[in-house]
């Protein structure tokens, strides 16, 4: 079906490309362009019933051998909306022509088939919560088409449902007088503006022009016009925007002969459900190892496809519309891509994108919009907006994963050259300065070594006083002269290290390694729990990964107080491997944790911290094809995360 659409949408641009094209002509000939359009449209609507009768049928037939599910609905109900759309536009070509096909000929009992449309409807009504309230009178007759009444019924009921909003309420009123049938439904909808009301009976009109979940291609209240008309009656509106609509209907009345029977052996179609198979939208959990996507869309159906579809590969958050999706992304984890329809009720997705695209925070998150907007007018409007990508519905869900791992994978290496380009500036120079430092710091510690074993020689002569004075000062100059080596290694680590190899590396024993640098336990301190198999191996750089749990396990040990506890551990999730440090320490702030891996970024206290520490875990973790994440509470501890991506990668 996607392909046959799309087989059809390229004939008709190839069609009014040819009419842009011509020269002017004169008005006769352009009323034989416009037969001939009509004609076309006519002969896809044609065209489209005969496979998608075929569809509907086998769908039918498949259903009764193998029952209901939801998915099977949701196709279901989109046949159907396509079904009637193709055979109204096909109707009221009829009908514009002049062209009756109805035979009103039967005596119908008007007020109880109204009763049965209503019990019908008042399933569609309950999904919204919308109370419906009848004023029904008895004995009511009309002599017509029984299908010519009863779409005229379908149609404004399902109107005053569709454009109802929930808790909403409709009054339907039969009544009879002076030989006339008077019809009346009454809504507490949206309302019609008063530059539409003039337009709502012509063909290809919409009640709203906001765009809302399956509405239809405007020819139903055309047709409830041309089938009253055919019936010698009236149909008049009246409307508030905002405040509801009245549509009342005048026909004439049939006055029952003596013995003379109405027919009640119809059987009438069922009434269009236009209300979504989906009602809620579920969020499952989420796992930190994958991307995060971010879908918009008002129609639920598509959203709840999108979400579900999705969810196997990347963490989504959905939202119904624009307004939504501004109060939402404040709630959840920034996304790595927003997808967005462009047409929807309230904020489209233009305004979305140019809202978001002012705000520091998500301007630089990349935009796909799903549309079924196709003109070159309306990419570049997009474009200029700032998505990055345009998908044209229909589409299939490979199409939509490929374009996402390709944003994705481009964005990973724009942000990658970025901060290479940020920083290869002043590398040369923080290398020329680490390198001049290292100098006079062997100066230092040299002759520093001179008067220590001096001291020493000295101590007994000196008092204890005076000799733990001179100690403590020695400690505080050599604990600087650490300190200043500790961030020139990193400075140097962050410019020279390019890339690094991999091979098999134990993790426990790099811990182990660790943990023996730390300065000798004296009862305080955090409790340090090591899980890691003893023959746990990883495809790593073994002094990468060396650095990446130092700076981990050092982080943890400064956050951390005496009494809590700081866990290394590894594990296989499938074919990744996991390293885990956690901590019960003083955690991080929510709106802090998407920069603590920026460069020069710190969450400790002034002069405690360069800001070097995460940003070359990350860095180093990326130059390893590796991936690190963080979970953080204030006041309940943190856990970094280092995944192998080599798997995740195909995710």
């Amino acid at each position: 079906m996607i392909y046959s659409f799309n087989e059809f949408e390229n004939r008709i641009k190839n069609y009014f490309t040819k009419l842009l094209y011509k020269k002017k002509i004169k008005q006769g000939n352009n009323t034989n362009q416009d037969k001939v359009k009509i004609q076309f449209f006519a002969n896809v609507s044609h065209e489209t019933k005969t496979p998608l009768t075929l569809i509907s049928n086998y769908l039918n037939r498949y259903m009764e051998k193998t029952g209901t599910t939801e998915e099977l609905a949701v196709i279901k109900q989109n046949i159907e909306k396509l079904q009637r759309d193709m055979v109204n536009f096909l109707d009221s070509e009829k009908l514009q022509r002049g062209q009756v096909f109805y035979k009103h000929n039967q005596i119908i009992d008007f007020s109880v088939l109204v009763k049965q449309k209503i019990t019908m409807f008042r399933d569609m009504a309950d999904k919204k919560k919308i109370k419906i309230k009848p004023d029904i009178h008895k004995d009511i007759y009309i002599k017509a088409d029984p299908f010519a009444i009863d779409r005229v019924i379908n149609n404004l009921f399902d109107n005053a449902i569709k454009y109802t909003n929930q808790n909403g309420q409709i009054k339907i009123r039969l009544a009879a007088g002076n030989s006339r049938i008077h019809f009346i439904v009454m809504d507490s909808g949206i309302g019609i503006s008063r530059e539409h009301r003039q337009f709502i009976f012509k063909p290809y009109h919409q009640i709203s022009h906001e765009k809302r979940n399956l509405q239809g291609i405007g020819m139903g209240l055309f047709i409830v016009y041309k089938i009253v008309e055919t019936l010698n009656g009236k149909i008049m509106v009246r409307s508030k925007l905002n405040q509801g609509s009245a549509f009342m209907v005048s026909l004439p009345e049939y006055m029952m002969k003596p013995g003379e029977k109405a027919d009640h052996d119809i059987k009438f179609s069922k009434p269009i459900n236009t209300a979504p198979v989906v009602t809620e939208l579920k969020e499952g959990k989420k796992d930190s190892s994958l991307y995060t996507l971010f879908v918009v869309e008002d129609n639920i159906n598509l959203l709840h496809f999108l979400q579900s579809s999705l969810s196997k590969r990347f963490n989504v958050y959905a939202a119904i519309n624009g307004h939504k999706a501004l109060e939402k992304i404040k709630e959840i984890p920034r996304p790595d891509v927003i997808i967005s329809d462009i047409m929807m009720d309230g904020m489209d997705g233009l305004m979305l994108c140019e809202t978001l695209s002012r705000d520091e925070q998500y301007e630089d998150i990349p935009f796909i919009f799903i549309t079924a907007k196709t003109s070159v007018e309306d990419r570049v409007k997009g474009l200029s907006k700032g998505a990055v990508d345009y998908i044209s519905k229909p589409f299939t869900i490979e199409e939509l994963n490929a374009k996402i791992d390709a944003i994705i994978r481009f964005t990973a290496i724009n942000r990658r050259l970025f901060e290479m380009d940020k920083f290869a500036s002043i590398g040369k120079l923080v290398a020329g300065i680490s390198h001049e430092i290292f100098n006079p710091l062997s100066g230092i510690r040299g002759p520093l070594q001179f008067l220590d074993s001096r001291i020493k020689e000295l101590e007994q002569h000196a008092t204890q006083e005076s000799t733990r004075e001179l100690e403590q000062a020695l400690l505080f100059i050599y604990s600087g002269m650490d300190r200043i080596e500790s961030i020139i290694k990193s400075l140097k680590i962050l410019y020279y290290n390019s890339s690094v190899s991999v091979c098999d590396v134990k993790v426990k024993k790099i811990v182990d390694s660790i943990l023996l640098l730390l300065p000798k336990s004296t009862g305080k301190g955090p409790q340090i729990i090591v899980k890691i198999p003893v023959n746990f191996t990883v495809d790593a750089n073994h002094g990468a990964l060396t650095r990446i749990l130092m700076n981990l396990i050092g982080n943890a040990l400064d956050a951390t107080q005496d009494n809590g506890t700081i866990t290394v551990k590894a594990q296989k999730q499938g074919s990744v491997s996991v390293i885990k440090v956690i901590d019960t320490g003083t955690g991080i702030e929510k709106e802090r944790l998407d920069r603590i891996f920026d460069i020069f970024y710190t969450t400790k206290e002034s002069g405690k911290g360069t800001g070097l520490g995460l940003y070359i875990v990350k860095d180093l973790a990326a130059k390893m094809g590796w991936r690190v994440t963080v979970k953080s509470s204030p006041g309940k501890g943190s856990t970094f995360s280092l995944y192998s991506s080599k798997e995740l990668d195909k995710k």
